[in-house]
């Protein structure tokens, strides 16, 4: 029998084919206003801090594997923030253009969301405060 945090994680993760669903959705609802958006595609990678990337030059937008132990609802904010990107234009970056997309597409026009939960490779305390810092590489 699984335990409640079992339970918990399994209820709150998003699967990679739900997160592709929702990324075809997304695609499918926008490409009649621009049908050069069927030429963007959708992947996953392993980034700890990260949640997503949009890259121009090769029309791809990305999202974090990580990300998916967040659950559906913040793999979908994620995608939309990225979509938004897409339907912005690279010059637009965060500024007022973006922000209209990301609230046009569905999402939130905020900058970030919440930070992933990361386990750190390496850990270091400070002596003296007792801050904990933490990195990967």
């Amino acid at each position: 029998m699984a335990s409640p945090e079992q339970k918990e994680l399994t209820l709150k993760t998003c699967t990679e084919a739900e997160a592709r669903k929702i990324w075809t959705d997304t695609i499918d609802e926008w490409a009649s206003t621009r049908p050069a958006i069927k030429h963007w595609t959708f992947h996953f990678n392993n980034n700890k801090r990260r949640r997503g990337v949009c890259k121009y030059g090769s029309f791809r937008v990305e999202i974090s594997r990580n990300l998916l132990f967040m659950g559906r609802e913040e793999v979908k904010s994620t995608i939309l923030h990225e979509f938004a990107h897409v339907m912005a234009g690279y010059e637009n970056g965060h500024n007022a253009v973006w922000q209209q997309w990301a609230v046009r597409v569905g999402g939130s026009p905020n900058r970030c969301g919440r930070g992933m939960p990361v386990e750190y490779r390496w850990k270091a305390t400070c002596s003296s405060c007792k801050k904990v810092v933490g990195w990967h590489r």
